[in-house]
């Protein structure tokens, strides 16, 4: 059974743990004589490192009197775990680079690149590289943490490691709600291009989420192995579908006449006749570098996804080894996809004044180019288009935003910050049947506020919600790095990015998030839409202090958190061999699967000695 052993018990011998005295850490085996120099340099380090050791006791001390004393947890035994267990090694290199890939290429998300335009085409490009290094930064950092604490619970375990199980719950359900409003907005996209596809009523549109509802429900019912096939047939469609209605068009490739010399009809300039056009420079950047940082947030929608891989840590075979691979090529691929797309596209017709409204940027362009009606002029072509590659772009979209808040719920109800009971898994396929069935829910509730009230404060909110949700993770992510990298030196780190360039990655992410926040909340939208998000953490923040903090489980996760990671603190990372959380936590779950195993065993072992008195019973009674 696995138990948390008392306060003044030594832990087990057979744990993956190797605990080292500190006295023999701190010997030297062959001391010699020591100059006044040294001896003096070696008391100043000394003192250094008695203050550090102070500052981490005490922060310790007030981080578990405000975070692990405050809660509850209750011991569980091998049957909760085991109701509780996704399939382990289900996924191999190629379906996880499928998850990665599908999670960060989604070229027509809800709200595309193309909006950018709308400042001027050198606007977009500036943004897209900014964002491109900024993302990086986070990918860079996350990918650190990910592999370093291989545990389920996304971004949220992360900042429950650093600051406590307050900060978990709270980054936790900011990354669910990011979730659930992605996937919430890709509903209302699929609805609302279905219904200029085959020309019906929009206030009908919500039928329409019926059938993609159903498909993206059964996919993940019938098993992790089956949506990643489902994921990548989806994924197929949307890059080379998409890929390929480009190229013909690049036949009118023209950046004078259609970037250039277009943005005069953005509405920015007054020219009257004989009046000389205006520069380039300030033909592309018409509204100057203002809308840049917001620009950068913007493309948020078209580079983020990937802070979901933590999400697929138990279920993907060697995730440690694997994941630091493939997310770098599923990087790279997002990377090449959307410059590929974004430098390109608006060099074709119809130019960027017309495609800063395009649904999907890459099929106006194409029906501009050959004269195609287009999808609002209830153009064949078009709707023959939008439903072949549009349509399993946004279903892509759905389905990857579904599997996140699926797991993402299911991970923290594991662990007691919400209800427990969803976190239980079906019996054949492995799937948080309860945590599903909840995603989709809130979900398509949140579809519902959009379709009636899209214009509304609610409406907007849940617009924008998904991204400022996402903001606040990721700048949460990148204080845990440079705690944990500060505060936890000997914890292993199969993925180092190193002492300068690790903490480098982490401050531009805090600095460029923030000073990005810092502007949008310039707008008035924006700030309604942080009124709203924080009422919702809220009240859900009280209800956690109140009741569920009294009720949180001691998981495998927590037992580690609480029992070891101390020991990651002590010293100055000298320690050659570290505290390893991936071998704890794989030799935790191959004792699990061995306990399964063997009571399966055992369960067939009592079968079959009742079936043989069954019929030694039938056979006296014949008799």
């Amino acid at each position: 059974m696995l138990q948390r052993d008392s306060a003044d018990s030594a832990p087990s011998s057979n744990l993956p743990i190797r605990t080292i005295p500190l006295a023999f850490l701190d010997q030297d085996p062959h001391p010699t004589p020591l100059s006044p120099r040294s001896d003096k340099k070696r008391g100043s380090i000394a003192i250094s490192k008695t203050i550090s050791k102070s500052i981490q006791s005490l922060s310790s001390s007030v981080a578990h009197k405000l975070g692990t004393d405050a809660c509850k947890y209750e011991r569980v035994d091998e049957s909760f775990l085991q109701a509780r267990q996704l399939e382990q090694n289900a996924l191999g290199p190629w379906a996880l680079f499928v998850l990665f890939a599908s999670s960060a290429i989604c070229i027509g998300s809800p709200t595309v690149w193309n909006t950018l335009l709308v400042d001027g085409y050198g606007t977009l490009i500036v943004s897209m590289v900014l964002a491109f290094v900024t993302y990086a930064c986070f990918f860079a950092v996350l990918l650190e943490l990910m592999v370093m604490l291989p545990f389920n619970g996304g971004m949220a375990i992360f900042a429950r490691t650093a600051f406590g199980p307050f900060a978990g719950f709270l980054i936790g359900s900011c990354e669910a709600w990011e979730y659930i409003l992605f996937a919430a907005q890709g509903f209302w996209m699929i609805g609302e291009t279905c219904s200029q596809v085959f020309a019906t009523d929009p206030n009908y549109a919500p039928l329409y989420w019926i059938p993609f509802g159903i498909i993206i429900f059964a996919a993940n019912m019938a098993g992790v192995r089956v949506f990643v096939v489902v994921c990548a047939v989806l994924l197929f469609i949307n890059v080379f579908g998409g890929m390929s209605v480009v190229l013909p068009s690049l036949a009118y490739f023209d950046p004078r006449k259609y970037v250039v010399d277009d943005a005069i009809n953005l509405g920015f300039f007054n020219i009257t006749e004989g009046e000389a056009m205006p520069s380039t420079v300030a033909l592309l950047w018409p509204t100057g570098s203002k809308p840049i940082w917001p620009g950068m947030v913007s493309m948020l929608w078209s580079v983020s996804g990937l802070e979901m891989a933590p999400l697929v840590a138990e279920e993907g075979k060697d995730f440690v080894k694997n994941a630091p691979r493939l997310m770098k090529y599923a990087l790279l691929s997002i990377f090449s996809v959307l410059a590929y797309v974004i430098v390109l596209v608006p060099c074709v017709p119809p130019g960027i004044s017309t495609l800063v409204n395009a649904n999907d940027p890459m099929i106006d362009a194409f029906l501009a180019s050959y004269n195609y009606d287009s999808l609002t002029d209830n153009g064949t072509v078009a709707r023959v288009l939008y439903f072949v590659l549009f349509v399993p772009d946004i279903l892509l979209f759905i389905a990857i935003y579904v599997y996140a808040t699926s797991r993402q719920i299911f991970a923290l109800s594991k662990v007691g910050y919400y209800p427990t009971f969803v976190a239980k898994v079906h019996v054949k396929s492995k799937t948080p049947m309860y945590a599903l069935v909840f995603s989709m829910a809130m979900s398509l509730g949140a579809a519902l506020v959009l379709q009636f009230e899209a214009s509304g404060v609610a409406g907007q909110a849940f617009l924008n919600g998904s991204l400022l949700y996402a903001i606040f993770a990721y700048i949460a992510v990148a204080f845990a790095y440079l705690k944990m990298r500060w505060y936890y030196p000997n914890l292993k780190r199969p993925f180092d990015l190193g002492p300068i360039v690790g903490p480098l990655c982490a401050i531009i992410v805090v600095t460029s998030y923030t000073s990005a926040l810092a502007n949008l909340f310039q707008k008035e939208i924006f700030r309604d839409t942080l009124i709203v998000c924080i009422s919702k953490l809220g009240v859900m923040m009280l209800v956690f202090v109140l009741y569920q903090r009294k009720r949180m489980v001691e998981t495998p996760e927590e037992l580690f958190i609480q029992r070891y990671l101390d020991e990651a603190a002590v010293g100055d990372g000298s320690r050659r061999d570290g505290v390893d959380a991936g071998a704890w936590m794989r030799d935790v779950r191959e004792e699990l699967l061995e306990q399964q195993a063997r009571k399966e065993r055992e369960m067939g072992e009592n079968q079959r000695l009742e079936d043989v008195t069954f019929l030694r019973e039938s056979h006296v009674t014949k008799a």
